[in-house]
């Protein structure tokens, strides 16, 4: 028996015209890389972000969000001063506020942006939002992107970066319409020679010139990553940034009792010590807030908390009292440190 068996006649042409398959801009991004880490870079994959709370919305030092219960935090002039953590800001030879409030960008997204405004002039001055960030040791011969959604009614206003040594203005002029922009800047390194020891700096907006009473500089979504393409804003959970932050500046609660070490009956020694997560560096003491006044009835009322001793992870305070009292080397405890917590910061 003979079997027959017969194929269809196949169009090579066509078949290959219909792998030509028609890409994105994304795609071609993709194809068009010239390497596998751009790929990675493009597609958003691992951490990028190199600048902390770039959402605003951890905030220890208190609550500076204008359109809730929060109110702007009066800055002096020249005195790089904290709002949200991570970021400070300053006015050169001239007085600002910094403030948080929630934006709607034009892509629909609803946001935290942070504001900093002018509030007595100057002939020649520059508003100064900014946060410096670690350097490591493989950032060094890096192409650098930054982004941001920028507004501002001041001219002369670019994104600028800044190393240990010198600063680096870039992207297009920022419009001064008081409209929202998408503002990018690539650094090369070939260009632009990074000199990087310690740290670096990030500035959303800068430019001197004339400085009125009202003018701003406000931005939202800010991002440094590696590469030379900017990518979608890295949102993290809100308790990562504050993990992130605290390594900066955090505010240590203390119970309600704490131990007080007695050394000797003499109201200046007394100690308390007490540990926390580690910091960047061995912190310095702020102050502390709702410890002062507290009372025991053999040690009398606490005048005075100060740093004696410290690491990145633990810190020794003298305690000084209105009295003297107690015995030598005895343990005492105050009842009255509820809510009770200390500053400390260990910023760059």
């Amino acid at each position: 028996m003979v079997v027959k068996v017969t194929k269809p006649e196949i169009n090579v042409r066509e078949k290959l015209s219909e792998l030509d398959k028609p890409s994105s801009i994304a795609g071609e991004a993709i194809l068009r890389a010239n390497n596998t880490q751009e790929q990675f870079n493009l597609i958003g994959a691992g951490r990028r972000n190199m600048l902390i709370n770039g959402t605003f919305e951890v905030s220890q030092r208190g609550n500076y969000q204008t359109d809730a219960s929060g109110s702007a935090l009066a800055i002096a002039s020249g005195t790089a001063t904290y709002s949200v953590d991570r970021w400070y800001a300053y006015g050169s030879g001239a007085t600002c506020t910094s403030q948080t409030q929630f934006v709607t960008l034009p892509t629909g997204q609803k946001v935290r942006s942070l504001r900093t405004v002018a509030t007595s002039a100057s002939t020649n001055s520059f508003l100064h939002p900014a946060q410096q960030w670690e350097v490591e040791k493989h950032y060094e011969g890096q192409v650098l992107t930054s982004s941001a959604w920028v507004r501002t009614n001041r001219r002369g206003q670019y994104l600028r970066l800044c190393d240990t040594v010198l600063c680096y203005s870039g992207s297009d002029e920022i419009p001064a319409d008081g409209e929202w922009h998408y503002m990018t800047q690539t650094w090369n390194p070939i260009t632009n020679a990074f000199n990087y020891s310690s740290s670096g700096q990030w500035q959303p907006a800068f430019g001197s010139g004339p400085l009125a009473v009202g003018d701003y500089v406000e931005f939202a979504l800010p991002q440094l990553e590696l590469g030379n393409t900017a990518t979608p804003f890295e949102f993290r959970h809100k308790a990562e940034e504050l993990a992130l932050c605290q390594r900066y500046y955090k505010n240590y609660y203390f119970a309600s009792q704490v131990w007080i070490y007695n050394e000797s009956a003499t109201a200046t020694h007394k100690w308390i010590y007490f540990n926390f997560p580690e910091m960047r560096a061995e912190p310095g003491l702020d102050g502390t807030v709702n410890m002062i006044g507290a009372t025991n009835g053999t040690l009398g009322t606490v005048t005075t908390i100060a740093k004696q001793g410290a690491s990145s992870a633990a810190m020794s305070c003298r305690v000084t009292f209105n009295q003297s009292g107690g015995n030598s080397n005895a343990i005492y405890h105050v009842d009255a440190f509820a809510n009770g917590y200390a500053k400390l910061n260990a910023e760059l």
